[in-house]
């Protein structure tokens, strides 16, 4: 598993009723009815293992996770900032952005920032 902030696992089967162990030191465990997300503590690069232990069955799961705080910004253009000839005044982050916004995801794939134009 691979992902920005927690990873999120999802347990099939059994009674709901499980353990979590050898995580490493700096990587939590946050618990639900019948899945778990693993977290970073600190900023960064996390890879992480562990083990479900349901009963007496035992199911190695592993991950990597980056914990980050994002500086995200928006800017309207008139012309493609791509094709934009160079020395042409600055371009498109001359101007001030339209919205700006601080998160520790880049999943903005669906769409904007919110309430912009």
């Amino acid at each position: 598993m691979k992902a920005w902030g927690p990873c999120a696992f999802h347990l099939l089967g059994g009674d709901g009723t499980y353990e979590i162990a050898g995580l490493p030191a700096g990587v939590s465990v946050e618990r639900g009815e019948r899945s778990f997300r693993v977290r970073a503590a600190e900023p960064g690069l996390h890879e992480f293992a562990g083990e479900v232990r349901m009963g007496e069955e035992r199911f190695p799961f592993s991950g990597l996770t980056i914990q980050a705080q994002w500086k995200v910004r928006w800017w309207r253009w008139s012309e493609d900032p791509r094709e934009a000839r160079e020395g042409s005044g600055g371009g498109v982050i001359a101007a001030p952005p339209l919205a700006e916004r601080h998160c520790d995801a880049l999943d903005f794939a669906g769409g904007t920032a919110p309430r912009t134009p």
